[in-house]
């Protein structure tokens, strides 16, 4: 079997973000997730690809290898917050 290769991403001048750093050479995943969605933690486990173990999140393979929030919880959402630190 040949293995698949590929080309990250290079900074290039004029480019606000240094992307270099999130991607890994093999393939990275990257989901956005709005600070609604950490209401209902079950689904958004799922939606990840975390499976659960006693209702706490389990990485493997097919999980999400990061999450891009715009904006975190507010300060008082202590289940959103909680949500996050499980992850």
């Amino acid at each position: 079997f040949a293995r698949r290769s590929g080309r990250l991403p290079a900074q290039r001048e004029g480019d606000e973000l240094d992307y270099r750093g999130l991607l890994h050479r093999d393939g990275s995943v990257l989901s956005t997730v709005a600070p609604e969605l950490l209401a209902d933690p079950q689904q958004l486990y799922k939606d990840l690809g975390a499976k659960t173990v006693v209702g706490l999140p389990f990485k493997d393979i097919s999980t999400s290898d990061t999450i891009f929030l715009r904006r975190p919880p507010a300060a008082d959402d202590v289940p959103g917050r909680q949500t996050l630190k499980r992850l």
